[in-house]
């Protein structure tokens, strides 16, 4: 396996009896992690989706959040990451974290907003309904190399929403 595509990241396993937990090193592969982009702008689509690959993912690029429910729905538990763009309509939005909130097999993966600095304000909401983070655009390699952090918990997010919280109140 080609050193540049593996990002090594910690994961928590219990012991043998079950009441330690040890951290174990997890080398994860990113030529075999599967992003599926719904961006409604083609041209930024096409932009990020091109960025992605030259990380080594693959990607699966949909231009609205019906899209993105379809391929979830067949192609589900195979995607790893999930990154939307704020600038579709809010309600869509949210529908699309709904639905993957409420499927057994969706809610473990990650959502993360793109977003650009005028929409920060939105993130909360996005953030409430199940994304577990944000990113803001233009986006950069570096923030895409180390996407797969994501994968391990979901609980970041509530913490961007505690942040988001104190920031805003």
């Amino acid at each position: 396996m080609d050193k540049g595509k593996q990002i090594v990241t910690g994961k928590s396993d219990a012991g043998a009896s079950g009441s330690t937990n040890k951290k174990t090193r997890a080398l994860i592969d990113r030529s075999k992690l599967r992003i599926l982009l719904c961006d409604t702008n083609a041209r930024s689509c096409k932009e990020v989706a091109s960025l992605l690959k030259e990380c080594s993912y693959q990607v699966i690029s949909v231009g609205s959040t019906g899209e993105a429910i379809h391929v979830l729905s067949s192609e589900g538990p195979s995607i790893d990451i999930v990154l939307a763009e704020l600038d579709l309509p809010m309600a869509n939005c949210l529908k699309m974290l709904k639905y993957i909130a409420e499927d057994q097999e969706l809610r473990c993966i990650p959502v993360i907003m793109l977003v650009t600095e005028d929409k920060i304000s939105m993130i909360a909401n996005c953030l409430r309904y199940g994304a577990v983070d944000y990113l803001l655009t233009p986006l950069g390699i570096n923030e895409l190399l180390n996407l797969s952090i994501h994968m391990e918990s979901k609980a970041h997010g509530l913490y961007r929403l505690i942040l988001l919280r104190s920031y805003y109140s």
